[in-house]
């Protein structure tokens, strides 16, 4: 789910947006039902059903926030390079489990076999609080010219968790 976030499914080459359910004002919704000048109503207007009233202001504001920290992310290298992780709120088990299937779906994508002793080599760099310039020096001699790209994605997911943790979002 995090991974998608960060415009890894661009392979694929299509794009799946969210719908958002249009919130209508009460005046709005009684213009509709209010018959014309003159015109008798056949039927009185249908209630509008609690599910469709919008959703709590906390989810709203939370989801906000989330997008907020979003455009907070550099996207650059020298970004990501230069970004001040706050590592005290990285959980390392809970990010291990969180991004080892996206490591390893990437390593076998770039790579074209499953390497799980990269994939744990990868939670253990992210385990000793490593930067991104040291996960590109050690992974360069493995994923070659697709080393910065991955190593971008992945510090920008660290980035975004741990900034949600010390948010606590």
């Amino acid at each position: 789910r995090v991974a998608s976030v960060f415009g890894d499914d661009e392979d694929d080459g299509s794009r799946r947006r969210v719908l958002k359910p249009i919130q209508y004002t009460e005046e709005e919704l009684r213009a509709v039902h209010e018959p014309e000048p003159g015109v008798a109503a056949a039927t009185p207007p249908p209630a509008v059903p609690a599910s469709a009233a919008a959703p709590p202001p906390a989810a709203e504001d939370r989801q906000s926030q989330l997008r907020r920290l979003m455009d907070t992310i550099p996207t650059s290298r020298d970004g990501v390079w230069s970004f001040a992780i706050r590592w005290d709120c990285y959980d390392k088990d809970a990010m291990a489990g969180k991004f080892s299937n996206w490591i390893g779906q990437k390593v076998e994508q770039l790579l074209g076999m499953p390497e799980p002793s990269l994939v744990g080599y990868v939670t253990d760099l992210l385990a000793q609080n490593s930067g991104p310039a040291k996960t590109f020096e050690e992974l360069h001699p493995v994923l070659d010219a697709d080393t910065e790209t991955f190593v971008i994605k992945l510090y920008r997911m660290v980035i975004y968790e741990t900034e949600k943790a010390a948010a606590r979002l």
